[in-house]
Parts: structure tokens; C-alpha cells; sequence
């Protein structure tokens, strides 16, 4: 794959009033299982999380802030409910919450030993998966106090997604594995392999595609790399968890023969439900790019490339995607500059979807 040249966003939707922006950089976004409401939620480092709704019309083009959720402490990951009714939280504090959209009361769902950085609604469950960094995957059933099921895995969480009753989970060491949650009786400890992105790299992001057959990695060094889930090896022919389709540099940047490269991490990677090839990316350097991995190429890239992107997140029907501008943290303390974080919302075009040949 090749990458392109950014270009300003032509199809921005902004928030109009600077203080409904978050407070501080955009740990997670997560938008509302219904298409009609255009409602989705952003956690920030500044301990709140806020639903937006969205205006796209002739009429009008616009992002209002609808309420803030204050917290004890910062939300590092976020989900719904399949009925848009409850929006949920796992929190740096260990605890996981939720917010009764209809009731406007306050839920504890429960909590792990340390910081939750992973939440998902598993709708035929009817239950919550939660994960954490010390290793921890638990099953909630929101009608209980405890965990109806408690999973370790052998290596930290650094990211998870979950799509068509498949948990797909980044790790460190560069380890992956995937849940199958669709048959409960079948839900164990899972087998955690080598990730393709190779044993040097940092998982930063990883998306399940709809209907689940591949799963995709973003990696702190600026690459990507696109998965079959649960083929069969070409070798002996017996299943297996993941075997490489793709793997490509997205946002590794050289300005000269003798310049050394620059790595900037993907923050955020989705595939879309509108095109069985689509894969976004979401970049360390503030460029959002959309590639067709079918015929391996870009199909475009938008962003000023300044401030970075620290997360992005595809509506469920995939005709918008939100994303946050802010600090990323990568370069740590010495690379901190006061970016003032923005969220943000670009409207997809048909033919944004899939890579035009030239003529």
C-alpha cells in the first residue's frame, strides 16, 4: 500500500461552541446502536463523559453537546446498550458504570482490581464483557453484583473491539487472540498468539470487521496489518486463530535519503459495513486515511497533520465517522504541547469507499 497526501476535510461537522469541547483529550468514542438518533459519547482525560448529538440536514450541519456525565475519575473506554438506553463506562479507577439515559439515574455495574480499559454490550448475552490491565476478561449480568464469569489471560490488555460475537483483543508482547462469544458454554480462557505485526511492536488499536472474517492491528510504529480470522494454515491445513492477509506502513514518514524515519502510531483502525474492503486509520501525526485493502491501495487521507488523532470511531451504519483531536501521549511528557482537543465529525462519501482506478 502507498499512502497519499492530506487534504484539508471538505466534509467537517463541528461543534459551534468552543466550551461544549472536551476539557482535555478524548480517551474514547462511542456512538449509539440507533442510526435515527445520531447520539454518541466521548470519555476524556478531564473525568467526564459527554453525549453528543448530531445535525446533518439541509437545514443545518452542526454538533451540540446534550449533557456531561461527571465522573470520580477519568473513563478510559466506553459502549451501549443495543436499545440506546444505557450508556456504559470502565474507568482508570477500576470501576465500571452506567448512565440510565431514560431515567437519568447513575448504574454500578461493578468492578475489576485495577483500571478498565476495555467495555463492550454483547447483545445475545445480554450481559457486558469488561477487561482490564491486569489480564482480567469478566461477564457481567447487570442483575447481579458479581461477575457471572471471570476470564485471565496470560499477557496485559492493550486494546480490544468487539463485532459479530467476536472479542478480538490486543496484548502486550505483541500477543492477539479472539473470543468467540457466541456459543457461552464455549466461552474460556482463550489461546493468545503472536501478533503479525512482529514481536517488536506495540498494539495500539484492533478492529473485528463485520461478520468477523478479518480482524485488523495498528501498531505503535505506524503500521497496520489485516488478518483472516479462524482460516486454515496453507501448511498443514488445520485451523487456526489468524494468518496475514495484508500488513503496510500507514503512517511512517521519511523527508529525505538520508533522513531517518518517523513512526507515528495508529490510535485508532475500523473497518465499514458500507464496503467489504474499507479500513480507516487514524494517526498519531492528525491524518485520518481510508484505504481499500482489496486492491491494497489509499483511497484518501484528510487532515492538517499537526495535532494528533487519539481516537475515531465509524457510525454503526458507517456513514460518519467521529473523530478527536488532542495529545497522544506517545512521545511522553517531553513531546506534550497544549493542543486544544476537538471532536469532530466527517461525513463519508460514496465514493470514499472504495479506490478509483485511474482512467
Amino acid at each position: 500500500m502507498y499512502g497519499t497526501s492530506s487534504n484539508p476535510l471538505k466534509a467537517d461537522i463541528l461543534i459551534e461552541n468552543p466550551i461544549d469541547q472536551p476539557g482535555d483529550s478524548v480517551s474514547s468514542i462511542s456512538w449509539s446502536p440507533n442510526n435515527k438518533n445520531r447520539l454518541f459519547i466521548c470519555s476524556s482525560w478531564d473525568s467526564n463523559v459527554r453525549l453528543y448529538k448530531l445535525h446533518d440536514s439541509a437545514l443545518e450541519r452542526k454538533i451540540t453537546l446534550e449533557t456531561i456525565y461527571d465522573l470520580e475519575d477519568p473513563a478510559l473506554c466506553t459502549d451501549w446498550k443495543e436499545d440506546s438506553s444505557i450508556v456504559f463506562a470502565g474507568c482508570i479507577n477500576n470501576k465500571i458504570i452506567g448512565f440510565d439515559l431514560n431515567t437519568q439515574q447513575d448504574l454500578f455495574v461493578g468492578k475489576h482490581d485495577i483500571a478498565v480499559c476495555g467495555i463492550h454490550w454483547i447483545s445475545h448475552l445480554n450481559a457486558l464483557i469488561t477487561l482490564s490491565y491486569n489480564s482480567k476478561i469478566k461477564l457481567w449480568d447487570l442483575r447481579q453484583v458479581e461477575p457471572i464469569k471471570t476470564l485471565q489471560l496470560s499477557y496485559r490488555v492493550t486494546c480490544s473491539d468487539y463485532n459479530s460475537g467476536l472479542l478480538a483483543v490486543g496484548l502486550s508482547q505483541s500477543k492477539v487472540t479472539v473470543l468467540d462469544t457466541r456459543d457461552v458454554k464455549k466461552i474460556r480462557n482463550p489461546i493468545c498468539v503472536e501478533s503479525m505485526l512482529g514481536p517488536d511492536t506495540i498494539i495500539d488499536c484492533i478492529a473485528v470487521s463485520p461478520g468477523g472474517k478479518f480482524v485488523a492491528t495498528g501498531g505503535n510504529d505506524g503500521r497496520v496489518n489485516i488478518s483472516n480470522y479462524g482460516g486454515k494454515s496453507k501448511e498443514s491445513g488445520k485451523k487456526q486463530i489468524m494468518s496475514c492477509l495484508l500488513t503496510f506502513k500507514a503512517y511512517i514518514v521519511k523527508f529525505g535519503d538520508n533522513e531517518p524515519s518517523i513512526l507515528y502510531p495508529v490510535n485508532s483502525v475500523g473497518f465499514n459495513p458500507r464496503s467489504p474492503n474499507f479500513l480507516f486509520t487514524a494517526g498519531g501525526n492528525g491524518v485520518l486515511s481510508f484505504w481499500d485493502f482489496d486492491s491494497k491501495s489509499a483511497i484518501t487521507s484528510h487532515g492538517q497533520g499537526d495535532v494528533p488523532i487519539t481516537r475515531a470511531k465509524l457510525s454503526p451504519d458507517g456513514v460518519y465517522i467521529a473523530y478527536a483531536q488532542g495529545y497522544d501521549w506517545e512521545r511522553g511528557i517531553y513531546g506534550y504541547q497544549s493542543y486544544t482537543p476537538k471532536v469532530i465529525v466527517y461525513h463519508i462519501q460514496q465514493n470514499e469507499l472504495v479506490y478509483q482506478k485511474s482512467k
